[in-house]
């Protein structure tokens, strides 16, 4: 099962057909929602299935990680990674939270994610309930990158076009240099890649969605 999590609503498909889709009531609980919702699809399915979680990225935070001096493994990276991650997002202040990569080589800048512990510990109780595996979370990034199967443009915006959030991480001579998110419901995503172009230094980049 793949269930896809947005901060508007939750939809669930298998082997790529659509099951059902729901808009989410400001408030609700979000564990209670997803069980109810799942619970149809799981009745049949043995233990040994897993879900997928896919969160927007209106639900997650995006980061570069610098490989700078000195560091010589990717756990001291990560580790690194944190460190910036509690200054870059203020409101995760006091949080518990985890930090993965997106996409890592040995020696470069890491593209890293960010999600609360609260919110992976909701979505794991769920699988546990439900008796499905668990595996961990998604983004629609991951799967934007997984499209070039690890040889990644030299040169690039890729873009994530959300109702209220977009995301936009910049690569340049080969390395991830900025993630901007922004929030401007109003302006069209062509006016806000003209912005984000502008801000990396990165005008006529292709630009991929």
């Amino acid at each position: 099962l793949t269930c896809e999590i947005s901060p508007q609503r939750i939809s669930i498909s298998q082997r790529n057909s659509l099951l059902s889709r729901i808009e989410l009531e400001p408030g609700g609980l979000l564990e209670t929602t997803l069980v109810t919702q799942l619970q149809p699809f799981c009745c049949w399915l043995p233990w040994f299935y897993n879900i997928r979680f896919i969160l927007d990225a209106g639900l997650v935070n995006h980061l570069v990680v610098p490989w700078q001096k000195g560091i010589s493994t990717p756990d001291e990276l990560r580790d690194y990674g944190i460190a910036l991650a509690q200054n870059a997002f203020p409101h995760l202040m006091g949080k518990s939270f985890r930090l993965g990569f997106e996409d890592i080589a040995y020696g470069h800048n890491a593209l890293a994610l960010v999600i609360e512990e609260e919110q992976w510990q909701t979505l794991s109780l769920v699988a546990n309930q439900l008796k499905l595996r668990f595996p961990g979370v998604n983004t629609p990034l991951r799967s934007l990158l997984s499209t070039w199967r690890g040889t990644l443009p030299e040169e690039g915006i890729f873009a994530l076009p959300g109702e209220s959030d977009s995301t936009f991480a910049c690569r340049s001579r080969g390395e991830w240099q900025h993630v901007y998110r922004l929030s401007f419901p109003g302006i069209q995503t062509e006016q806000q890649l003209t912005l984000v172009a502008r801000l990396a230094g990165l005008r006529n980049t292709p630009c991929y969605f």
